[in-house]
């Protein structure tokens, strides 16, 4: 099983991924490295280095070491060098809300056992103050010893992020992640400069080298990958090792992805020494939608790899998921 991270147009994805088989006909999965070069090679020389094409060897490479733990008859963390050690997480994501609100829907994931949590902030150029208002509700609400995690989502101007910035340096904030457009490398340096909080970014950017042009511009603290958009398992390890060199932290986005990429994401992290947090999806758009690629679909339930703030992978070969299609149908948008 592999999943390729697709929010709009997912016939697109899919489209890639019909064309992209036809190269894998005939061979070994376990050649892993060679597979991943060969399918980046195919439109390279054509501009496509990013994007869907990314997104469509993620699911590729994702299922092809899927395949390698169950053909070796391990769980992937192992295939990959890691360990079943707890790993820290913390709730994602408290949405753009009223303050008073936020702050009692944090207190809510406290109580539930989480240390930490993140919040979306960005409602736009005139409204940077509710932003503002939104933090300080949440550190009051869960106290000081509760990490925050901030996240913009691209959301602010340079000006706009430095302001914001320095009020999170006053309430002792985790990571401000995502503050700018993410090919605005230089703007990242210059208001790394001017701020305490830790720069956290990487969920729109594909490759190690997106990643090499951002740690050479000083650009961010910690590292946020998407393994189902940077290339699945094969690339995001590639960015993890790079990374380290820089001595940047490793914390995997997730997102509202479903329970393949969630749990792909685990085990890559689990086998990464610089982790410092695993994105653990607490909060859905509402409380009555819940995504169901997460909740549904799977034969695990997500939420048994948690245990108050500290998560750890299924130790079942491969990725340790299987998948009820009788659910992926249910809710397909595709033809059968």
């Amino acid at each position: 099983m592999g999943e390729g991270l697709t929010r709009l147009a997912p016939r697109a994805t899919m489209e890639i991924l019909k064309e992209c088989s036809e190269a894998l006909i005939g061979r070994d999965p376990l050649e892993t490295e060679l597979i991943w070069d060969d399918l980046y090679s195919l439109m390279l020389n054509r501009g496509h280095n990013r994007g869907f094409m990314l997104e469509a060897i993620a699911a590729i490479d994702i299922a092809l070491w899927d395949i390698r733990g169950k053909a070796l008859g391990l769980p992937l963390f192992k295939c990959l060098g890691g360990s079943a050690a707890p790993i820290p997480c913390y709730a994602s994501s408290l949405r753009i809300k009223k303050p008073e609100v936020t702050a009692q829907e944090a207190k809510e994931l406290v109580a539930s056992g989480f240390r930490g949590i993140k919040l979306k902030v960005g409602r736009g150029r005139n409204r940077l103050l509710e932003d503002i208002d939104s933090v300080n509700a949440v550190r009051e609400a869960v106290g000081p010893s509760i990490r925050i995690m901030v996240d913009a989502n691209c959301g602010f101007s340079l000006g706009q992020a430095v302001r914001f910035g320095r009020e999170l340096d006053r309430l002792d904030i985790t990571w401000f992640e995502e503050p700018l457009q993410p090919e605005n490398l230089m703007d990242y340096k210059i208001l790394r400069s001017k701020i305490d909080t830790p720069i956290a970014a990487g969920e729109t950017w594909f490759t190690r080298y997106d990643f090499r042009d951002a740690l050479l511009a000083g650009a961010f603290d910690i590292a946020q990958p998407d393994v189902a958009r940077s290339g699945g398992i094969t690339e995001t390890k590639k960015i993890a090792d790079l990374t380290s060199a820089f001595h940047v932290e490793f914390a995997p986005h997730t997102g509202q992805s479903s329970i393949v990429c969630l749990t792909a994401a685990l085990h890559l992290a689990a086998s990464v020494p610089s982790t410092s947090y695993y994105e653990f999806i607490a909060v859905d758009w509402s409380k009555t939608s819940q995504n169901p690629l997460r909740t549904q679909i799977g034969n695990i339930n997500f939420e048994s790899f948690r245990s108050d703030s500290l998560v750890t992978p299924p130790t079942e070969p491969g990725l340790g998921v299987e998948i009820d299609w009788d659910k992926v149908k249910h809710y397909s948008l595709a033809p059968d």
